[in-house]
């Protein structure tokens, strides 16, 4: 059978059915629920791209657009942003960490535009992409992880980066 986490790092409401509640911990992939978190359902994606022992980090949507959604993932060594256009029914991998060993931790999706994200990655990298995961941009480089990635809630162009244990 599917094991539920025993460990939770992430959980979202969908943006527009508060039925709908997505959960992501260590080792065990992407679950959704549909009954306000009564019962779950582990989500599958094909071709290798959601890993089901993958851990996952940090789940977002884009309000204008409910069903384009991304996970920030750990699975096959590897970061990974995963992007999903149909509410978690299938997933393709928009970015991967270019080293073994580093997580995407965290990311953002700006409120206005759902192509517009921001990535934290244990390597020190804070990167974005304004067309959906296509091209990716270094916005900074730190030298430690870059654990939390949060907008100022009255200017979301205005980013704030958790860095472990040095700054903010």
């Amino acid at each position: 059978g599917q094991t539920f986490p025993s460990q939770i790092f992430t959980f979202a409401f969908h943006p527009s059915n508060p039925d709908i509640l997505y959960l992501g911990g260590k080792a065990s992939g992407l679950w959704k629920s549909t009954t306000q978190g009564v019962s779950w359902r582990k989500l599958e994606g094909a071709l290798g791209s959601l890993d089901s022992t993958a851990d996952i980090y940090k789940i977002a949507f884009n309000k204008t657009h409910p069903d384009t959604m991304y996970a920030a993932a750990y699975q096959n060594r590897r970061g990974r942003v995963l992007k999903s256009r149909d509410a978690g029914a299938s997933f393709e991998e928009v970015y991967i960490v270019p080293s073994d060993g580093y997580a995407v931790f965290d990311l953002f999706v700006h409120p206005q535009d759902e192509n517009f994200v921001i990535i934290g990655t244990g390597a020190g990298g804070v990167l974005e992409t304004r067309d959906g995961g296509i091209r990716w941009r270094v916005i900074h480089w730190f030298s430690d992880s870059v654990t939390q990635i949060t907008p100022d809630p009255a200017d979301p162009n205005h980013i704030y980066a958790n860095v472990a244990g040095s700054a903010l």
